[in-house]
């Protein structure tokens, strides 16, 4: 299962690092409320950092674009595990 070792890592690293996340706002600001943009914000940022800004400094890391593929995925269940509680606009019934 070679296709599942290389690729469950960036699966769970945004969903794990996204609620690390929740957990210090929780710790710090009372709080782990994390909104829509906020998450796919964060994804991006770590996902450009692992992918293509630390393999330039490090010979043991390589860029893979199915590492990508692998973190969209993990975020997308973040996201809908967490889908409530990541609504960043509320419908207001009159």
């Amino acid at each position: 299962m070679p296709f599942i070792d290389a690729y469950l890592d960036p699966f769970c690293f945004i969903g794990l690092t996204l609620y690390l996340i929740k957990f210090e706002r929780k710790l710090l600001l009372g709080t782990n409320h994390l909104s829509l943009i906020e998450a796919i914000l964060y994804a991006i940022f770590l996902a450009l950092i692992s992918e293509l800004i630390l393999p330039l400094f490090s010979e043991k890391l390589t860029y893979d674009l199915l590492d990508f593929f692998a973190m969209f995925a993990g975020l997308s269940f973040f996201l809908l595990i967490n889908f409530s509680q990541l609504a960043s606009f509320e419908v207001k019934r009159h």
